[in-house]
């Protein structure tokens, strides 16, 4: 349902009934949005205003009254970059003010696809080469759009990837990605990137596992090297 998924993305319920209810009735006075919610007219008039501010409702006068109009839905994608441009803003703002303490080990745990998803466009926004090593076809998977977008990013910034890894009938070839076989890796796909190791668990339940510490991630990247050695060339 559309208002569920306005909803999902940070609308108050209150705005995205109305907005939802103004699409399908194409426009209308606050007396009839208010007979269709259930909501008072106060009300109605106040989160009018909100989606106002938004770019979401237009106001307009017939017959000397007052109707609202819902702007076209391809408003919320430029609503929604809007505040992508913001949230991009203030992330490099906190990132000049972070102060970070290289022998603070930091331990989280993400679960799910979507847990798993915020690992990996992690680790694209650091924009550095990386390494990786497990089972196999797993990402390609569990993610098959996801993984098409992931690699276009790699290869649009030039990062660099040496991969270990049982199966390669998954990967794609691309510029940038060396691979290597091992038969006796763990079925956890391990990636090392920047400060940061993230371990993937896919079964049962897709869960990540990420470290952050400069010594871990630098003990895991003498460890891959000697893997890179005993791996076979594809």
């Amino acid at each position: 349902m559309p208002q569920t998924e306005l909803m999902q993305l940070g609308f108050p319920e209150g705005e995205a009934e109305l907005y939802t209810t103004l699409i399908k009735l194409g426009r209308a006075s606050a007396s009839e949005l208010s007979q269709k919610t259930g909501r008072h007219r106060t009300h109605i008039y106040d989160t009018i205003e909100k989606l106002k501010d938004k770019g979401l409702v237009s106001e307009s006068l017939i017959n000397g009254k007052k109707v609202f109009s819902p702007a076209n839905p391809n408003n919320l994608i430029s609503y929604f970059n809007e505040k992508k441009e913001r949230a991009e803003e203030l992330v490099n703002e906190l990132k000049v003010n972070q102060v970070e303490d290289s022998n603070q080990v930091i331990v989280e745990t993400f679960t799910g696809k979507r847990g798993v998803k915020s690992v990996l466009i992690d680790m694209l926004d650091e924009k550095k080469d990386f390494l990786g090593y497990g089972y196999g076809p797993q990402f390609s998977q569990n993610f098959p759009i996801f993984y098409q977008k992931y690699r276009n990013i790699i290869i649009q910034n030039k990062i660099k990837t040496r991969i270990i890894l049982k199966d390669i009938s998954a990967v794609l070839p691309r510029p940038g990605l060396e691979l290597r076989t091992l038969n006796y890796l763990s079925p956890t796909a391990t990636y090392i990137y920047g400060n940061k190791i993230a371990l993937i668990i896919w079964e049962p339940f897709p869960t990540v596992i990420r470290i952050t510490n400069k010594m871990i991630a630098d003990s895991h990247r003498s460890y891959f090297e000697v893997m890179w050695k005993k791996a076979k060339k594809v």
